[in-house]
């Protein structure tokens, strides 16, 4: 990368303005897709835990093997659609890229969706209790659905690609979950049990396609599907791609080893399964901070690689650094001393696994204080090191927790992932101080754990006295006001206003992805 780069006020102020938008329509976003976690609620009292244990496994192979039907030209799309745009012939280039991505992905969405039929068939006659059996029935129909979510995932991370944030949100963490819930929770009053839940899955993948599909035709009028398919191959999208597909499939196999693994050491407990599901779907919540600053992030990044703006680049990276970590250590406190009274609302049996979410919280620590370190990497074109990362990392992963689920069941699952996690991370911020010479600020780590440390401390001391769950009731808000209070007396204020004053400022006319005015 080009050393040196403009990094005048200018530039600072946009890339900023781009990046704290983004950021916080998919936090709100995420705030919005709470039906996720209402849904599980509801299937866990109506059904029973063990249903939705079942049902968990189930989307879980399913998940994991549809980013073999995407295999990373998601985030290629993010890639090379700015690179694109900026190029000598616009046009001409963003048909090729999305050509390339739509006919790369609706092919792979049939290996995908043989992968998930042909597994239905191995967990079936592997047996191995209901949990199993019930995931194997599951997976025999949900596989319909994988080439319709494939292709949703074009439709939205091209929107991606060209800045547009808002559709993502609105079909990923509204329309589809809403839909789910909306379709599932008649079919259960009227009796249909787990056929409930097959018949809302599909619903809401084929609904979301519906939407995405309108939508990208808004937003591309001029690059239809005829126009784009009729476009030369982008070679270059596929060599980012591919490898970044692995990527993907690894990251996820790293993120679900820990429920892969219970079901096969406790196939006769579903309702463990579901107990740990939840617990780390909690835990999980604080990892969407950051993951709402990527997707913005991503194309900012990659314009700056592009043109070299090394001073520029830095100092967006830290920017969005402390933006990221503020927010992720406030969430995870309340996550923490929260965690019982949120167990609580699934089913009595969930409470006395509370401390698996610190656990997990805590594998996430560096993922936050680091960074967008793995977007930076991504869009710097090193897809091939994030993929030498995930085979170590999920070897490693792999390893450990078949050494610790046996001697300490979900507890042993929520240690080693954590772990991993950790040196995973470990790895991704160095690399991205060696490689780009960019990463946060020390100071504004050290300041925002402090900030965190010191709320934490009272609400710590009220949970060394008895009460159960009054307690966790009492401290969380303790937490709370005192995280709010600190982060304004500390220093933080100017990072609110700036914040503030970005989402504020009035949008321009918008344009086109072409470049033409809209209408």
């Amino acid at each position: 990368m080009p050393a040196g780069g403009s990094s005048d006020e200018k530039s600072v102020r946009s890339a900023s303005r781009k990046v704290a938008r983004g950021g916080v329509i998919n936090i709100l976003g995420n705030l919005v897709g709470l039906v996720d976690p209402l849904f599980m609620m509801a299937v866990s009292w109506l059904l029973g835990a063990g249903t939705l244990g079942s049902y968990v496994l189930a989307t879980t192979y399913v998940a994991m093997l549809l980013r073999l039907g995407v295999m990373g030209l998601d985030k290629g799309l993010l890639r090379h659609l700015p690179m694109a745009r900026a190029s000598d012939s616009p046009e001409e280039n963003q048909a090729r890229v999305l050509g390339t991505a739509l006919r790369w992905i609706a092919g792979l969405s049939l290996v995908g969706t043989a992968a998930v039929y042909l597994l239905s068939g191995v967990i079936a006659a592997r047996g191995g209790g209901d949990a199993a059996g019930d995931a194997a029935w599951w997976l025999s129909i949900m596989v319909f659905a994988v080439p319709g979510e494939a292709i949703t995932f074009f439709y939205l991370f091209a929107l991606r690609g060209a800045n547009r944030m808002g559709p993502f949100v609105l079909v990923r963490q509204l329309i589809r979950p809403l839909l789910l819930f909306a379709v599932a929770m008649p079919a259960i009053a009227l009796g249909a049990g787990k056929t409930s839940l097959v018949i809302a899955y599909l619903a809401a993948q084929y609904g979301s396609v519906l939407v995405g599909h309108v939508l990208y035709m808004k937003a591309f009028p001029r690059f239809g599907f005829l126009r784009i398919l009729r476009a030369s191959q982008d070679r270059s999208l596929l060599s980012f791609a591919f490898p970044q597909g692995l990527t993907e499939f690894l990251n996820y196999l790293l993120a679900r080893a820990d429920i892969l693994m219970i079901s096969f050491f406790f196939p006769g407990k579903p309702e463990l399964l579901a107990v740990y599901a939840v617990a780390s779907m909690l835990a999980g919540v604080v990892k969407k901070v950051r993951q709402a600053f990527d997707t913005s992030m991503a194309p900012v990044i990659s314009d700056q690689i592009a043109r070299g703006e090394t001073d520029l680049l830095r100092t967006t990276y830290q920017r969005a650094s402390r933006w990221i970590f503020a927010p992720f250590l406030g969430l995870s406190g309340i996550l923490v001393f929260g965690a019982p009274l949120l167990l609580a609302a699934f089913g009595p049996e969930y409470p006395a696994y509370w401390l698996v979410v610190p656990i997990l919280i805590g594998g996430r620590f560096l993922n936050a204080a680091g960074g967008p370190a793995q977007m930076a990497l991504l869009m710097a074109g090193k897809s091939r090191l994030e993929l030498l990362n995930n085979v170590l990392t999920n070897a490693g992963n792999i390893a450990f927790n078949l050494y610790m689920i046996p001697r300490f069941g979900i507890y042993g699952a929520a240690i080693a992932t954590a772990t991993s996690v950790t040196l995973f991370n470990m790895a991704r911020i160095a690399q991205v101080l060696v490689l780009l010479r960019i990463g946060p600020k020390l100071r504004d780590v050290a300041r925002i754990v402090l900030t965190g440390a010191l709320a934490a401390a009272p609400a710590v001391l009220v949970l060394t006295l008895p009460g159960g769950l009054l307690r966790h009731a009492v401290a969380l808000p303790i937490f709370v006001v005192c995280y709010l209070v600190i982060v304004y007396l500390v220093g933080m204020r100017s990072d609110l206003k700036t914040l503030y004053r970005y989402l504020a400022r009035r949008r321009r006319k918008p344009t086109s992805v072409s470049g033409q005015e809209t209408r």
